[in-house]
């Protein structure tokens, strides 16, 4: 989505936390990604792999 392709995320990344909390597919990332939302966050923060490197990405949830 435009957010996470803001905040620097790039295709074939692979999400591995999110919160720093192990995440081992797509579907507990999006869980993990929602439950975040819910409690009114404004952003998440997630531990990426990309190519060689792991980086972490801040993702801000949209406003409204």
């Amino acid at each position: 989505d435009k957010a996470a392709s803001a905040a620097g995320l790039e295709p074939g990344d692979v999400i591995v936390a999110v919160d720093r909390t192990p995440v081992k597919s797509a579907r507990q990332a999006n869980q993990a990604i929602a439950e975040a939302g819910k409690s009114g966050r404004k952003s998440v923060l997630l531990l990426v792999d990309r190519g060689d490197a792991q980086i972490f990405v801040a993702v801000p949830f949209a406003a409204g």
